[in-house]
């Protein structure tokens, strides 16, 4: 990764908790100034943040990462 590279925004991943693994991750969804999309695992207890998937899918800098999270059946 670019040094000069800055995030710009950051969102946790919603109903991303997972329990059935040993120890329960959280997901962070992060855009940045060089047009890259990064996906972390945050470990909590442990302290450490990992980087699990990461797309240069955009040429310029993408200013905002939201997740909108739905139910099945159409319900709210």
């Amino acid at each position: 990764m670019d040094p000069e590279t800055r995030y710009v925004s950051l969102s946790v991943v919603p109903g991303t908790s997972t329990e059935q693994m040993p120890t329960p991750w959280k997901f962070l969804a992060a855009t940045c100034s060089n047009g890259s999309f990064q996906v972390f695992g945050l470990l909590e207890a442990a302290q450490k943040l990992v980087l699990v998937a990461e797309s240069f899918h955009h040429q310029r800098c993408v200013l905002k990462v939201v997740f909108l999270r739905t139910q099945a059946g159409g319900e709210r």
